[in-house]
């Protein structure tokens, strides 16, 4: 039976859910939030007497002698059977009438007829019970705060209506309907009051708030959701400031609100489009922003989106690195690294193009071609300008129209760009050939398979421009910082490589008859050792991080040598860097042993993972810490986490199919156990072994060389352990064997365990050379006794015999002469 290491982490939650029967009295009769309550009791005046909670809904209250009878409900909120009913009695406190408080997540519906009165601060209820006057109340209740509010306003009963006004003014807005809500940034009163048919008014009340954001903050420019728009312009235009509502297209017509508001348009109403007077498509708003005639279809924006950034990119084509012969007459394309075409024209006589507009909110590129034949190529990347958004407009401002007339204005300087000068040659070429390069290791790609950016043929999908785009993210980097350091990585191959003369060589001597383009000639050179390892090093680094390393002795001259062996790991660095089917588990150049476990990378099975234990389950040179099928069942650790099976055991149940063939036929893989890895040890007698076990399992163990195991327990749901004892010298098998409901599983664990090594004149092997060892070499010399019992590490002058030298050296031990 082979013995194995598991390695698992497992998290179990458990959702408890409990009906709440606490009945409170508050002090206060203002609506307390932890409370909870749901019944509210009102004196003759209209004023809250009393509040209680009684279990989950309070469904009915009726006058019952000195109090009310209350009926209500207990409930779990994902459970759909019916909630139990239960009665309470609740003492009257003064009052002349009872309400029962609606709550959330109630189950069934409430009673029609019963008022939505609940979350709210039930101090300034005005309900008058003696006559037909509605009642209105809001939350949170009056004073000091730092933060926007959300304020709550109902009118009682359900058809009153909430009137409102603000800071004094003279007429009241009428919301139509008996709740509404209001969002306050500043300090702010609120003169509230509620109205039925007749019409029949309630009391006014005055909600009074005094709002100072953190840091005295000009409560104009407070930005409560950090979407980039201020509260007081969301406000004003009928947004929500606390939740970030900018994909929100709340009538569904394909442009969003916030989109629409700035349009002109009614984000509310499908039929409410921007106005568009040519009927190209382009709102006059975005025609106004980009310079282009609202009132010709034929002057329109590049641009896919609001705020994507257009470029007017004008320049010159040269045929020689040294841009000294422009290039008459070249067809060029302008597209993305996917091939989607942005702009295409001819240079003239002079080599000149443009200028062309075209939208830049992804990385691009520009490609000539034909000239002086048709395997010539040239081409030049095109930076990205990033969409922009309400958060790149910096100043100040004091009211929501002076924000947008700042933010309309900072769209226009910056929605199109100019760019004159702009110079094409083979140079510009070199870098995203590199890049190239990269791309085919992050996909995969061995040598002489290709990917060339924004040709017809051998495009990049569209996920491996988004891996490669999280890989820079991941180092805080665009497309555009990686493009610099590319070139700046070929600056320094210029000091001390033949690279770039290699490369100077292709333009220099191309021809029409080449049975291959230049790119193809380009991407050959790359996918050499030179270019292979370069395109490796900065998947793995970024430049300012290389520079970083040109310390202690290292060079760039080092760095830049594939074959060379920085870190002295015996492993060259071109087989240190990421390369295809290696790309996250390559090691460090710069260090001997990448991952610090003791092991170096010329040796270490997962060279980037600590496993100083070297566990190799399967034994296919691959660690089982970074092994992706530690078990060699086909079926990959993940896929087994999920599917319950072990992953260091290729038949979980011991059924004869093994866990993958169990997997492809929706069978049961057996019980989950593993055991947690245990470092074996010198003169080791007893250990404490623990694992995991899925729930309800239980666990048996096995130990092959006798070795008593005591009682298992369990600590969760989710772990067992158990001591062993009497471990013996050598290889000791542990094999856990578990059970659930008539199913198996199996785990085993190596523990090796070694003699205690002795020290020359520890002739009893305890560790220690005292006056025992003395006593016993004299007897040894006397023969009282014979030297087989004991330590022959006491041998000193190994003549296989006990003799004086050794009594010398035990008396001199003991002395502390030695």
């Amino acid at each position: 039976m082979k013995c194995i290491n598991a390695f698992k982490n497992m998290a179990i939650q458990f959702v408890f859910l409990m009906a709440v029967l606490v009945i409170t009295v508050p002090i206060a009769w203002g609506y307390d939030p932890l409370a909870n309550e749901n019944l509210l009791l009102f004196n003759a005046d209209g004023q809250v007497a009393a509040t209680y909670h009684v279990n989950d809904f309070t469904q009915k209250a009726i006058p019952s002698g000195a109090g009310y009878k209350i009926t209500s409900e207990s409930y779990f909120p994902d459970v759909t059977q019916p909630p139990a009913v239960t009665t309470t009695y609740i003492p009257a406190d003064g009052s002349t009438a009872a309400v029962p408080n609606r709550l959330n997540y109630t189950y069934p519906a409430p009673p029609a007829g019963i008022p939505d009165v609940s979350l709210f601060s039930f101090d300034s209820a005005t309900l008058s019970l003696a006559s037909s006057k509605p009642g209105i109340n809001f939350s949170p209740s009056s004073g000091n705060y730092t933060q926007t509010l959300a304020v709550t306003i109902q009118a009682v009963p359900e058809t009153a209506e909430v009137q409102y006004r603000k800071q004094g003014e003279l007429l009241w807005s009428s919301s139509g309907t008996n709740m509404i809500r209001l969002f306050v940034y500043k300090n702010t009163n609120i003169e509230l009051r509620a109205v039925i048919s007749g019409p029949v008014y309630s009391d006014i009340i005055t909600a009074v708030y005094e709002i100072k954001h953190p840091d005295g903050k000009n409560p104009e420019m407070v930005d409560s959701d950090n979407d980039g728009y201020p509260d007081c312009w969301e406000i004003e235009n009928r947004m929500n400031p606390l939740l970030n509502e900018t994909n929100k297209d709340s009538d569904n017509d394909g442009i969003v609100d916030v989109e629409e508001i700035l349009r002109k348009s009614d984000p509310l109403d499908d039929g409410s489009l921007p106005l568009d007077t040519d009927g190209d498509g382009w709102s006059d708003f975005d025609e106004d922003l980009r310079g282009t005639a609202k009132d010709n279809d034929n002057s329109t924006p590049t641009a896919r989106r609001l705020y994507e950034a257009e470029r007017k990119l004008s320049g010159v084509f040269y045929s020689d690195a040294g841009m000294t012969v422009p290039s008459a007459a070249m067809s060029y394309n302008i597209g993305t690294f996917a091939s989607t075409l942005l702009g295409k024209g001819t240079t003239d006589a002079g080599g000149n193009f443009g200028p062309d507009r075209f939208p830049v909110g992804e990385p691009a590129l520009i490609r000539g071609s034909g000239v002086p034949h048709a395997n010539f190529t040239l081409k030049a990347y095109i930076p990205q300008t990033k969409d922009l958004t309400p958060g790149d407009l910096t100043g100040t401002w004091n009211s929501a129209s002076e924000w947008e007339a700042l933010y309309i204005e900072m769209l226009k300087a910056k929605l199109v760009e100019t760019v004159t000068g702009f110079q094409v040659s083979p140079f510009q070429a070199y870098p995203l050939a590199l890049l190239e390069r990269e791309l085919e290791i992050l996909k995969g790609f061995p040598a002489g398979i290709y990917l060339i950016l924004s040709s017809t043929t051998h495009i990049p999908d569209l996920a491996l421009l988004v891996n490669m785009k999280n890989l820079l993210a991941l180092r805080n980097q665009d497309m555009n910082d990686h493009m610099k350091d590319l070139n700046g990585l070929l600056d320094k191959a210029a000091l001390h490589t033949s690279l770039i003369s290699d490369l100077n060589t292709i333009y220099a001597n191309a021809k029409a008859e080449d049975a291959k383009t230049l790119e193809k000639q380009l991407a050959d050179l790359y996918q050499g050792t030179l270019g292979r390892y370069l395109a490796g090093l900065m998947l793995a680094w970024n430049l300012d991080t290389l520079d970083n390393k040109v310390t202690g002795g290292i060079t760039w001259s080092q760095i830049l040598t594939p074959e060379g062996d920085m870190d002295g790991d015996t492993l060259p660095n071109n087989q240190e860097i990421p390369v295809s089917g290696n790309i996250e588990r390559h090691s460090n150049p710069f260090h001997h042993d990448s991952d610090a476990d003791g092991i170096h990378d010329a040796i270490d099975n997962c060279p980037t993972v600590f496993n100083p234990g070297q566990m190799d389950w399967d034994s296919d040179g691959l660690g089982d810490a970074c092994d992706p099928d530690s078990d060699n069942d086909g079926l990959d650790d993940g896929t087994e986490t999920a599917f319950g099976s072990n992953t260091h055991n290729t038949d979980t149940d011991g059924d004869g199919l093994n866990d993958f063939q169990e997997w492809l036929t929706y069978g049961d893989p057996g019980v989950y156990v593993t055991i947690y890895p245990v470092a074996s040890s010198t003169a080791l007698t007893s250990l404490i072994l623990s694992g995991e076990i899925e729930t309800g399992g239980s666990v048996g163990i096995s130990v092959d060389t006798g070795a008593t195991s005591g009682t298992v327990v369990y600590p969760d749901a989710a772990s067992w352990q158990v001591l062993i004892s009497d471990l013996m010298p050598g290889n000791n098998c542990i094999t856990v064997h578990a059970a659930n409901n008539g199913r198996t599983g199996s785990a085993f664990e190596s523990v090796f365990v070694t003699d205690s090594p002795s020290e020359p004149g520890d002739l009893n092997g305890d560790s220690i050379i005292d006056l025992q060892d003395a006593v016993i070499m004299l007897q040894l010399l006397t023969g009282i006794s014979s030297s087989e019992a004991f330590e022959t590490d006491a041998d000193i002058d190994e003549n296989l015999k006990m003799g004086i030298p050794e009594l010398i050296y035990v008396l001199q031990k003991v002395a502390g002469l030695r």
